[in-house]
């Protein structure tokens, strides 16, 4: 976990670490609580788990008609994952040709900084 362990070396201490169902495993719990991080991690439907009653919503996977279980924590996420779409949305960062840590973060300020000048733009008209 070495994003982790870089922010608390700094002294920078989250009290929540947020993911989705794909990080979900209690191996990475288990490390997050051992370095004073609340896991905020939506949980997988197991194996053998009775699907949900009366869904609303069906998704295909694997070519068959599946429910959509719903995420508790999908909400609060959505804002961040809508973020990080805005800025796939930029060539430059989708596609990462710079090999230097420094350019690369500029290239991801400036997208971020034309995508809110550019959704501020779309408020005002």
């Amino acid at each position: 976990m070495p994003l982790l362990d870089e922010l608390l070396a700094r002294n920078v201490r989250p009290l929540e670490l947020w993911a989705d169902r794909g990080y979900d495993g209690e191996e990475l719990r288990r490390q997050l609580r051992a370095r004073g991080v609340e896991p905020v991690i939506s949980q997988r439907r197991r194996r053998g788990e009775p699907e949900p009653a009366n869904p609303d919503t069906f998704v295909y996977r694997g070519g068959r008609r599946r429910p959509k279980t719903t995420d508790p924590h999908g909400r609060k996420r959505w804002p961040i994952e809508r973020t990080n779409s805005w800025l796939r949305n930029w060539r430059r960062v989708s596609t990462r040709w710079e090999r230097r840590p420094d350019h690369w973060l500029a290239v991801i300020q400036i997208a971020a900084a034309l995508t809110i000048w550019e959704t501020i733009q779309r408020s005002l008209r």
